[in-house]
């Protein structure tokens, strides 16, 4: 393997399980044996601390885990000797970041989701409905968060919360270079001083302060969420992902995280912050077949009596696995459940979308 292992947008993940052992994991799903391999264990070690050092990390017997970024908005994590044996080398793990821009044309055609699916949360999104993708990592959370960012209209102020490095470009500019719409990317920033650090809860702090229209949080992972909540309870559009199992532990993996900011919070009190901060919840998933699906859009309601109810407004319903040239084939389709609550319907009007797409929105879902 070369001094500079190059990586390329073709390749989405790459992990190191020992230095003779490298697998890349392409855009496609497909896995493969890297090809170019290291000569040693020391070689391997020597050319990823290098990497390293040139975003300004160390690697070595003192620091034998590293999580973090590199310059080209690629996210790294290593792990050396004393974590694993000394005559593998190193384990790691490089992944691209930056999430695909998909068209709403292409996530129909790659079977991600239907247009009706998409336009709802489009159309939620942009008129005040806060919303968090769930599921796994490379379920296609990010990319999808992406899409549903650039349909917003641009006069309202979009403002961006990430962590380590920035993935989403929403800036859009005319010919002229211009720009057209109306974009705020925000990083945290990490120092040796922890006074200088500036974390996710200080960047959202400091974006209710700048008179926001939308807000995303990249990921929730921690203390942020309660942030976040309090942000979508004050009339703010948040969206946010999130990894979870399905759309109704979404919630509760929420729960979990404000406890590290609210500890003294009883869970039932911390449930019903969330499920009204985030009333639509989309799953999303890659099945064995390497295909990416959105298995499930639902609405949490709450009732007028203050419990509960999940609505399932659309799901992926899998009628068979098949093995064709040995490789597997996941067969279903897309069906409509339940249409929006008649109160969300009426917070959508109060916020602008009009009766008569409403209407066609409605229409649309009835025909999936």
């Amino acid at each position: 393997m070369g001094e500079n292992p190059e990586i390329t947008s073709k390749d989405y993940l790459s992990l190191f399980n020992q230095w003779k052992d490298v697998k890349i994991t392409y855009s496609s799903g497909e896995i493969l044996p890297a090809k170019e391999q290291f000569n040693s264990p020391g070689h391997a070690v020597d050319v990823i601390r290098r990497l390293l050092h040139k975003s300004g990390m160390i690697f070595d017997n003192a620091q034998t885990i590293v999580v973090g970024h590199l310059n080209n908005k690629v996210r790294i994590t290593v792990m050396g000797d004393g974590v694993i044996d000394q005559d593998k080398g190193l384990a790691a793990s490089i992944r691209i970041v930056n999430p695909r821009k998909l068209t709403m044309k292409q996530f129909v055609e790659y079977g991600t989701a239907t247009e009706e699916m998409l336009e709802l949360l489009s159309q939620c999104y942009s008129h005040g409905v806060s919303m968090c993708i769930t599921g796994a990592t490379s379920s296609g959370k990010t990319t999808l968060m992406s899409w549903i960012l650039s349909q917003v209209p641009y006069h309202k102020r979009i403002v961006t919360i990430e962590q380590g490095c920035r993935e989403f470009d929403l800036t859009v500019s005319d010919e002229s270079g211009n720009v057209l719409n109306n974009v705020v990317h925000l990083v945290t920033r990490t120092s040796d001083d922890p006074r200088q650090n500036i974390d996710l809860i200080k960047l959202l702090e400091t974006t209710l302060t700048i008179n926001p229209d939308c807000i995303a949080v990249a990921e929730m992972k921690g203390g942020e969420s309660m942030q976040a909540i309090n942000a979508a309870n004050t009339g703010h559009s948040v969206i946010t992902t999130i990894h979870a199992n399905s759309c109704e532990d979404t919630y509760y993996r929420m729960v979990t995280l404000c406890k590290q900011e609210q500890p003294g919070m009883d869970d039932d009190t911390l449930q019903s912050l969330a499920t009204k901060a985030f009333p639509i919840v989309a799953f999303a998933k890659r099945l064995e077949d390497n295909s990416r699906r959105m298995m499930e859009i639902t609405e949490c309601e709450t009732l007028p009596n203050g419990t509960r109810r999940m609505r399932t407004l659309y799901r992926f319903h899998i009628a068979d696995s098949l093995v064709v040239d040995g490789k597997t084939k996941i067969i279903g389709q897309y069906e409509n459940v339940e249409n929006l609550s008649e109160g969300l319907q009426k917070r959508l009007r109060e916020n602008g979308l009009s009766q008569k797409f409403l209407d066609r929105m409605l229409e649309g879902e009835k025909k999936v």
